[in-house]
């Protein structure tokens, strides 16, 4: 580690009020650099070696504390990057390469007995990515063009395109089915019929809209 990429100099930026504090955020950071100095030959900071003090401080740690001194060491690879003291940052790469902005999914992946497919299970899925997404983006772009800003409509027809993500057994099936699949899963989350669940009906309501004026989906089992 270089002179001035220390865990002294980290903590002492950031001015913490309390000494206390200070002396805790210093033990955790100084027990990560020991615990990487002893793991790799070269002191390098891999994600292997990230995930192996994971799951060394799980023995220690229960899990909200394991997530919370990992935030803190993952500002603090951020600060040596950002001094040159570092080429990358693991925790900032699998939060980019997996669509993360928090730092908490990516450690309950890591901690996962199998974490390679934990990591992929937090890729976010393609925006109208669904077998009916090119038909729904195609009618927000016109919503758009026609000078809508349309944003929250768009956002619920994103949230019906996850959930047929999810569910390509439904491709080809009658509109009525699809309508039917989704308000009982919505359902499931809460019996009331609320403001919110009201807005989820948007999308069968905008899906009804297209198939009237273009016919692009049956309505019933008989097509047409």
């Amino acid at each position: 580690m270089s002179k001035g990429s220390t865990p002294e100099n980290y903590v002492r930026e950031l001015r913490l009020r309390s000494p206390v504090s200070s002396q805790v955020y210093l033990s955790i950071l100084n027990g990560f650099q020991r615990f990487v100095a002893e793991q790799a030959e070269d002191k390098s900071v891999s994600q292997t070696t990230i995930r192996q003090w994971l799951k060394d401080r799980t023995l220690a740690w229960p899990f909200h504390i394991v997530t919370d001194r990992a935030r803190l060491v993952d500002r603090f690879l951020d600060w040596r990057v950002n001094n040159r003291a570092l080429t990358s940052n693991p925790f900032a790469d699998l939060r980019a390469e997996y669509g993360q902005r928090m730092t908490t999914p990516v450690v309950r992946a890591l901690l996962n007995p199998n974490p390679e497919a934990a990591l992929e299970a937090l890729r976010p899925l393609p925006r109208f990515g669904s077998f009916l997404g090119p038909v729904m983006r195609e009618h927000v772009g016109l919503m758009h063009a026609m000078g809508y800003r349309y944003n929250t409509q768009a956002e619920r027809l994103l949230r019906l395109d996850r959930f047929l993500q999810g569910r390509p057994d439904l491709s080809g099936h009658p509109l009525t089915e699809l309508i039917r699949e989704w308000t009982n899963t919505r359902s499931t989350r809460s019996m009331r019929w609320t403001a919110t669940r009201r807005a989820d009906c948007f999308p069968v309501c905008c899906l009804v809209s297209i198939q009237q004026s273009r016919g692009f989906l049956r309505t019933n089992g008989s097509g047409g």
